[in-house]
């Protein structure tokens, strides 16, 4: 396992906390599929299903920054935006045989969810009531 969601990370809403976690399960599977050398078929799978949840979570974190007139929605939005964009940008490469599965790109999603949570995400606590 990469990492494991804690305490640390509770935004204060049960739905983005079960969806981080379920982004969270997804990193490490991927983790996982590489250290067991899984095939470009399962990582690609993996991969495409991370994007689509990723996709579905920014999706329910901005429909509740537009419900609750959220002040700092424009740059949160810029930021699920670039990542997007990044893994987008990986799969593309990813499938067409540039790149592998790294610790790098590993490091990268790991590192990137834990400081938007603690960073980005927590600015939001107790905001969206």
């Amino acid at each position: 396992m990469l990492f494991e969601w804690d305490e640390s990370m509770n935004v204060g809403y049960d739905q983005i906390n079960e969806q981080h976690k379920k982004l969270i399960s997804l990193i490490n599977e991927l983790h996982s599929a590489m250290l067991e050398g899984k095939s470009k078929d399962v990582m690609s799978g993996i991969l495409g299903e991370l994007k689509d949840y990723t996709v579905y979570h920014f999706k329910t974190e901005e429909d509740l920054f537009d419900k609750f007139d959220y002040s700092e929605t424009n740059d949160h939005k810029t930021e699920h935006q670039a990542f997007v964009l990044k893994v987008g940008d990986f799969i593309s490469e990813f499938e067409s045989g540039k790149v592998g599965v790294s610790l790098e790109l590993m490091n990268f999603l790991k590192n990137w969810l834990i400081q938007h949570i603690k960073g980005s995400d927590m600015k939001y606590k107790g905001k969206l009531e």
